[in-house]
């Protein structure tokens, strides 16, 4: 069962890192692994009643996510580790899922949206913020505003 906001935790058991390490041909094989920190909110929440791999129906949230560090694929993974795989995501996701939103919705896309951005400017220091003027993409918002 998922809470409705948490954060994952900064370090991903040794298997985890391990196979990260070794997926990431870029990545220091001397370095120890870095803190990465992930937190989210739930905003919404559906159930679908249709039988999705071993279940007699499909619960989905729509989160809120913030990377508190920035590493590769950490999203995405950290959302895994916690049982709660993006939709569409062939490397870290259920394929289960994948194929209903496939089939019965017509979506076959990562459901990873970037809504807005916070940095430091890398020369002056300034704090910069970029907000998208759409939001959410209209196929996530759809299948949530069906369940009202």
């Amino acid at each position: 069962m998922m809470v409705d906001n948490g954060m994952v935790p900064s370090f991903l058991p040794l298997p985890l890192i391990v196979v990260y390490k070794t997926t990431d041909s870029k990545a220091r094989r001397d370095k120890p692994p870095q803190e990465a920190v992930t937190s989210y909110l739930r905003k919404a929440k559906v159930e679908v009643a249709e039988p999705v791999g071993r279940y007699e129906t499909a619960r989905y949230s729509l989160l809120e996510v913030r990377p508190e560090t920035g590493r590769k694929h950490q999203l995405r993974r950290h959302l895994k580790h916690i049982f709660h795989p993006i939709i569409g995501d062939r490397k870290y996701g259920d394929r289960d899922h994948n194929a209903f939103f496939r089939m019965t919705l017509g979506i076959d896309r990562l459901m990873l949206a970037a809504t807005g951005l916070d940095f430091s400017h890398p020369f002056t220091g300034q704090s910069v913020h970029i907000q998208a003027e759409t939001g959410f993409p209209e196929e996530i918002l759809r299948l949530f505003s069906k369940a009202g």
